[in-house]
């Protein structure tokens, strides 16, 4: 779940006619994750290698918000409400990745690809854990 709340702001141009004046937007989301995840170690001299990998359904149950935009010179002109959709409302997201523990020291890497009907986000994630 998520909430929160911006500034409203006013556009500075040089043509004074173009500015517009938006007012404070809020907006909420609150979505469903359910996934599956897998792992599996081999061990080896030095430590052991292990390759993962997760799939998971998201789906936005609630996504909210409405943004006031007006013209900046018009003081009590016509107020316009722009409703605040979220980008998709079902996407899936796939990860696979390998961490190495060598000697205690442990490195991984994990790569993500997350998708809907019109976004896609991939990353590339590192880590670095030192056992003490």
């Amino acid at each position: 779940m998520i909430a929160g709340t911006l500034d409203g702001f006013t556009e500075t141009s040089p043509v004074v006619a173009t500015a517009l004046k938006y007012g404070a937007q809020s907006f909420g989301d609150t979505s469903l994750d359910l996934g599956l995840r897998g792992k599996m170690a081999f061990e080896t001299d030095f430590g052991s290698i292990a390759p993962h990998f997760r799939a998971e359904f998201q789906h936005d149950l609630q996504s909210s918000g409405s943004a006031s935009v007006s013209w900046a010179d018009r003081a009590g002109g016509r107020v316009c409400s722009v409703p605040i959709e979220g980008a998709d409302q079902t996407r899936v997201m796939l990860g696979a990745g390998l961490d190495l523990d060598w000697y205690g020291h442990l490195v991984g890497m994990e790569y993500q690809n997350t998708f809907g009907a019109s976004s896609e986000t991939q990353s590339v994630s590192m880590k670095l854990r030192e056992r003490f």
